[in-house]
């Protein structure tokens, strides 16, 4: 089930149209498949808003937290293996919250600081990510669906697909459309239009501790 990123309803009045039920059911369906590409795209998940615990390879001291940005940090806790007992860690003497906006966790020096005697090989991490999703990230979400939906619309308005019929797939949803196309309309990144991944760019940079 879809986040909320967007919705059919959201699509339809980016594209200025009236959709079909045929229209209306395909919108719906493409929703998990953008949200799914924007996520991996962006390596982050948006609209948590529950409790989540995560398991993260302590490959260094900073924390990257999956899903961002983070509403509250309720615990981290580092583990020898899965089977030994975990060890709750002191938040101020042995971590910090560095950044909620973007999920950044930095285990002090008590670990960090002896990179060939580190005694923990995981960090186990309970949070709340926060329940909202950026408008930026709305309106890519809202333009990548439309961008797979545009081939399906014909130009006269009456929804029926011009020209040879060709078919692509993306994930588990299949798309119908004339193979006069536009090439923005390709699912993958390398076809998406400029103007959603301009849109997520940000959420691409490279992360960095102030």
């Amino acid at each position: 089930m879809a986040k909320g990123y967007t919705t059919a309803a959201e699509v339809e009045d980016y594209l200025g149209i009236v959709f079909t039920s045929e229209q209306l059911e395909q919108a719906t369906a493409l929703l998990d498949a953008a949200e799914a590409a924007i996520d991996h795209y962006c390596d982050r998940v948006w609209a948590g808003g529950a409790l989540v615990s995560d398991v993260y390879p302590l490959d260094g001291p900073l924390l990257v937290l999956r899903q961002r940005p983070v509403a509250s940090v309720q615990q981290v806790a580092v583990r020898r293996y899965f089977a030994t007992p975990a060890t709750v860690l002191t938040v101020g003497s042995q971590y910090s919250v560095r950044d909620l906006q973007r999920g950044l966790i930095l285990l002090t020096p008590w670990w960090g600081s002896r990179p060939n005697d580190r005694p923990y090989v995981n960090a186990e991490v309970d949070y709340t990510p926060a329940s909202t999703v950026p408008a930026d990230v709305a309106l890519a979400a809202t333009a990548l669906v439309a961008a797979w939906l545009q081939p399906t619309l014909a130009g006269d308005g009456s929804g029926a697909a011009t020209g040879p019929i060709v078919r692509t797939q993306v994930g588990d949803v299949s798309v119908q459309y004339a193979s006069s196309a536009p090439a923005a309309a390709t699912a993958g990144p390398s076809g998406w239009p400029p103007a959603v991944t301009a849109l997520l760019a940000p959420y691409r940079a490279a992360l960095g501790v102030a």
